[in-house]
């Protein structure tokens, strides 16, 4: 896959790429505990820059909190443009369920679901 060069996305890209960087931190999450380190854990938060370095051509300055539903809600300073709030309005990504630092397959299995509903009402338009 080439790397993504710009932060300039549609809502609909916007929410591929969340998808697809979340699938690749729970493989990533899921590995280090099977096989590497089963006790101590690499933060999701570093799993996104080492994601962002792999699949990216712009720094850490330029892509707020190394996420795209962040990035997308104004370069990170508001939370209510977040773009999950269009399928889930009480969605935040510190949420105690699945708060994407602490549980991040859960936080994975929410952003997934979103996005199965947000293609689901898409392809209703």
């Amino acid at each position: 896959m080439q790397k993504l060069k710009t932060l300039d996305l549609t809502t609909k890209e916007t929410w591929f790429w969340c998808h697809y960087q979340w699938r690749w931190i729970v493989w990533q999450v899921i590995k280090e505990r099977l096989f590497v380190r089963p006790i101590v854990y690499t933060s999701a938060g570093i799993w996104k820059v080492r994601w962002r370095k792999k699949y990216t051509t712009f720094g850490s300055f330029e892509f707020w909190g190394n996420c795209f539903f962040c990035h997308a809600a104004q370069g990170g300073g508001n939370c209510k443009y977040c773009p999950a709030k269009i399928i889930d309005a009480s969605f935040t990504c510190n949420h105690t369920t699945y708060n994407y630092s602490k549980h991040p397959i859960r936080f994975y299995l929410k952003v997934r679901s979103m996005y199965r509903e947000y293609l689901r009402r898409e392809r209703r338009k």
